[in-house]
């Protein structure tokens, strides 16, 4: 008899912690928003997935309602000029129709990046202390 309950109690045991992993996994550790983009988990509005077919930029967007937003080559922010030195030919090297960058756009853009970036540390460093 004791043996019984002992293996009743260890499936109950069994089945609580297989609950507490998933449990502290997927509700706990993703208590923050996220959208899902072609099997990423995407959990800022930074972070992009760039695709060659359909050429185009997808965001998360994490309102209210984690959503994804999709820039294609002549959308709003959309880059002005394609980047020889970009890797494969996702967006926005797909983009046919845009002329390939100047030695002057691709230093702007650089700079542009960097200021962000900058400004993206600064904010983190002040927001920590």
């Amino acid at each position: 008899g004791r043996k019984a309950s002992f293996l009743s109690m260890m499936k109950v045991m069994k089945v609580f912690l297989v609950f507490l992993v998933f449990y502290v996994n997927e509700i706990y550790c993703t208590e923050g928003k996220y959208c899902v983009i072609d099997h990423y988990r995407i959990n800022d509005n930074k972070s992009h997935v760039d695709t060659e077919k359909p050429c185009r930029r997808r965001y998360c967007s994490l309102g209210n309602h984690p959503f994804v937003r999709i820039m294609t080559c002549g959308s709003q922010g959309a880059p002005e000029c394609r980047d020889r030195s970009q890797e494969g030919n996702r967006f926005p090297k797909c983009c046919t129709e845009m002329p390939w960058c100047t030695e002057e756009q691709l230093k702007k853009m650089r700079e542009k990046e960097s200021a962000e970036k900058s400004k993206e540390v600064r904010n983190k460093l002040l927001n920590s202390s």
